[in-house]
């Protein structure tokens, strides 16, 4: 292949006869003339790997152009000198020459403080949108962040591309699954939206601030590469019990677990403890098991019988910004606060966790009121959790219909609207009182066609003792 073509001398004379096109030097290297030559700019031309014979219209492959430079700041020799670069590249396996040149490029200015990595583009995004949202939507975006850190952290934000994401991120096996993959890749199309969100708000960030002259990652990009959400992902629900009537067959195998049959005893531990207290406490109140799981001693108001919720614990916290508090009943103080104490848990120690776990000082283990529900209760069907929530929200409309908003405060979910939850303060703790009440009264109610505790269904029952803690 001949090389080494332009000289000095000929590239004048093309810029003078203002006749625009790509002049070849050889060896991968052009030199490309534009606007009636006034623009005069190197390029470096190769066959992308594994596009050879592919297309029938493109027998050699698909071409790729990488700009070296401007003719004016970039010399012949210095251009051909750039090329070897490139070539150099080119001839090793798994090594792109757009993608290294751009990885140099940027990565020079990186040092010299003239663009940001993508890491800490998307700090600068975390601390300036996220860190004031509620704490369990800070973890899940700083999940994506990861995601995105770890693919893509040290990279230049400028030289990031929509095909640098797809060869990085692996989008695409996400959404769809890839279970031919080593190893397997589990379809998760939530997950993948999630990621993709985060990105597009972390590049558009790097967009306003003039880091980037466009965004990689918005769906208007990738739309064109998956499906929509909808025709690929059945959206799930959180199991819940049939109808709220079953809510009290569950609450009774909690309550008199200790009444099973002493020859299929075992004794749980103290995390199980705390677990079983804690499904009480989601029951009767119907909040969300996190807040249960980081609720502390210095919330339980004895005084006010209430439970008074912070904002950073709860969802809609961000919203709101003010505390929630929950009535607390005499069925709650009997069968929750009572027995906590007994466990050892001092209300008066105020930073103090309520349902503390294994560790003297930690919170309750995230899945341990869910694992409470799969081997203990081992109701006939699935339940999770957050799904008496549910069963708390079709009580209420049956039996209050008109009393939504009330209903949406002890729920924690979305309010009314902006001017609503800016007019409309009040937390309604009283009206809520004499609901919740009744609520409590209705699932500590026997069945009337029980005429014994409820037992679970399988024969591995387990007897759940729910004893102080033993202290060294």
């Amino acid at each position: 292949m001949a090389q080494n073509k332009l000289t000095e001398t000929k590239i004048a004379k093309l810029i003078n006869t203002g006749k625009d096109g790509k002049y070849g030097d050889g060896n991968h290297l052009w030199l490309e003339l534009s606007n009636d030559c006034a623009n005069a700019s190197w390029l470096y031309r190769y066959t992308q790997p594994g596009t050879r014979g592919l297309n029938p219209k493109q027998p050699r492959g698909t071409d790729k152009w990488v700009g070296l430079g401007s003719y004016n700041e970039t010399s012949l020799d210095t251009a051909r000198k750039l090329r070897d670069l490139l070539n150099s590249w080119l001839a090793q396996p798994g090594k792109d020459p757009a993608t290294e040149w751009r990885k140099l490029k940027y990565g020079n200015e990186v040092e010299q403080g003239l663009t940001k990595t993508f890491r800490e583009v998307a700090a600068d995004f975390f601390t300036s949108m996220i860190a004031h949202k509620s704490s369990s939507h800070q973890e899940r975006s700083m999940r994506a962040i990861r995601r995105w850190n770890a693919a893509l952290g040290d990279w230049p934000i400028a030289g990031i591309t929509t095909e640098v994401i797809r060869e990085k991120m692996k989008i695409k096996e996400i959404w769809y699954g890839a279970p031919d993959a080593i190893p397997p890749i589990k379809k998760q199309t939530p997950n993948a939206q999630r990621i993709l969100n985060t990105g597009d708000r972390i590049f558009r960030l790097a967009k306003a601030r003039g880091l980037r002259p466009d965004n990689p990652a918005e769906w208007d990009i990738w739309q064109h590469i998956v499906a929509r959400i909808g025709d690929v992902h059945t959206q799930k629900h959180y199991p819940a019990p049939d109808s709220y009537f079953d809510v009290r067959s569950i609450y009774e195998i909690i309550r008199n677990h200790n009444e099973l049959p002493e020859n299929r005893q075992i004794t749980l531990g103290w995390e199980y403890s705390m677990g079983a207290l804690g499904l009480l406490m989601v029951i009767h109140t119907g909040c969300r098991g996190e807040e249960v799981r980081k609720a502390r001693c210095k919330e339980i108001n004895l005084n006010n019988k209430s439970w008074e919720v912070p904002p950073e614990h709860l969802k809609m916290g961000h919203i709101h910004r003010r505390m929630r508090p929950l009535p607390i009943t005499d069925q709650m103080m009997e069968d929750i606060i009572k027995p906590l104490q007994a466990c050892g848990v001092d209300l008066s120690n105020g930073d103090a966790f309520l349902f503390r776990g294994n560790s003297k000082h930690g919170s309750m283990a995230t899945g341990t009121m869910q694992a409470f529900l799969d081997h203990i209760v081992q109701w006939k069907k699935k339940l999770t959790v957050h799904g008496f929530r549910t069963s708390v929200s079709e009580w209420w409309d049956t039996k209050y219909p008109g009393s939504d908003r009330w209903r949406k405060i002890q729920l924690d979910q979305a309010p009314g609207g902006k001017i609503d939850d800016a007019y409309i303060r009040d937390t309604k703790l009283e009206e809520r009182r004499p609901i919740m009440r009744q609520w409590s009264k209705f699932v500590t109610t026997t069945p009337p066609t029980q005429s014994k505790p409820v037992q679970s269904k399988t024969d591995n029952i387990v007897d759940y003792t729910l004893k102080k803690r033993r202290t060294a």
